[in-house]
């Protein structure tokens, strides 16, 4: 979230371990007006910045209300922004100050008064503050993400719907079935840790590899274990499909059997068959769909709290699995043919609904961890 911290100049011992604790939660805090130059491109440099924010963080005593003072004017800036201060101010009372002479565009929300440690109040009260409207907001736009990287990947499958396997050969004892596709799940999970967890280039990175190494490892290994492609194994669809072939055949050289029943069992044979490839191919997607899942709250786990909730293990791994699961067998369904445009929307689906869980959560800040 991006935060603008107003204070007087007589206040700054007090609203540097502020800006220190927003900043230890992930948050981008503009705190040093120092540092700007003067003039009138200092006065639009503040502007801008509180334009460019989510909140006002607004330390009250009687030296920032003083006439003349630019908090004043920085509080007109944002009142100039947000008509309404609800979930927008916080006011933070930080010396006793006559309530009479408060503006009343801060007395028109709570002011908090910190009963013990102001940073670690204050930190906590921006969570809250955060609310479900917004995290919905970063949900909706992680969500998008998710979406358009799914997209992209159209043109890493085949018109069968299989990955083009032949796309990267990485030194491994396997190959890496469209290692492009590994990019775009990694992608929207790095840059929502990133952008609402904490603004570090290994806050990216670190998701981003890890999410995609389970791509790569995961698709191949379950892949070709559960579908036994090549194997001849009891349970192999493909080779059930050949062995009832190969009966159909023989029992069409009966005579026991008249045109109407051999087509009727031929029929079955098929559906049969049919069902079986589709379900198979569903474990497939759930068995991805999962290892993909728990693969993301690791990668996020390690460098965001949040994330370390069983609860929300929990949560991801039957939201992983069962809509990557569920959404293979919907698009199956009327038979077992599968395409680009299906492996695109399964990938896009997948991504979207995913990353919207993950941008949720990031939103809701990292000290609520229960829900």
């Amino acid at each position: 979230m991006q935060i603008f911290l107003s204070y007087a100049h007589e206040q700054k011992a007090e609203a540097e371990p502020i800006a220190i604790a927003l900043h230890a939660r992930g948050h981008d805090v503009f705190f040093d007006r120092d540092d700007l130059p003067s003039g009138t491109e200092y006065n639009e440099r503040i502007e801008n910045a509180i334009k460019a924010s989510d909140l006002m963080v607004f330390l009250l005593s009687p030296h920032s209300i003083a006439s003349g003072r630019y908090t004043l004017t920085e509080l007109e800036f944002a009142r100039q922004r947000w008509r309404n201060p609800s979930r927008r101010l916080l006011p933070v009372m930080c010396e006793p100050t006559d309530m009479t002479t408060v503006p009343a565009y801060v007395r028109a929300v709570n002011i908090l008064v910190p009963k013990g440690s102001a940073p670690a109040e204050v930190a906590s009260a921006v969570d809250q503050l955060r609310g479900l409207e917004y995290a919905l907001k970063v949900a909706a736009v992680l969500g998008l993400i998710g979406a358009a990287s799914g997209v992209l990947s159209f043109f890493s499958f085949d018109p069968e719907g299989h990955a083009r396997w032949d796309t990267l050969r990485m030194g491994l004892p396997f190959r890496i079935p469209a290692p492009e596709v590994g990019f775009l799940f990694g992608f929207p999970i790095g840059f929502g840790a990133w952008m609402w967890g904490q603004r570090r280039w290994w806050a990216f990175l670190i998701p981003f590899v890890i999410v995609a190494s389970c791509y790569w490892v995961t698709v191949p290994w379950i892949s070709q274990y559960t579908y036994g492609l090549g194997r001849g194994g009891a349970d192999d669809p493909l080779q059930q499909q050949k062995q009832f072939g190969e009966i159909v055949k023989k029992i069409s050289l009966s005579p026991i059997l008249d045109d109407e029943e051999k087509k009727f069992l031929t029929k079955l044979d098929e559906v049969t068959i049919a069902t079986n490839i589709k379900y198979q191919r569903s474990l497939v997607g759930a068995l991805i769909g999962l290892v993909l899942a728990f693969g993301t709250m690791g990668s996020l786990a390690t460098i965001l709290p949040a994330f370390r909730s069983i609860f929300r293990w929990l949560v991801v791994g039957a939201v992983g699995g069962a809509v990557s699961g569920v959404v293979t067998i919907i698009v199956l369904e009327g038979g077992t043919g599968f395409s680009n445009w299906k492996a695109m929307g399964l990938t896009a689906l997948w991504l979207s609904v995913f990353s919207s869980l993950v941008g949720y959560w990031l939103a809701r800040g990292r000290t609520s961890v229960a829900g």
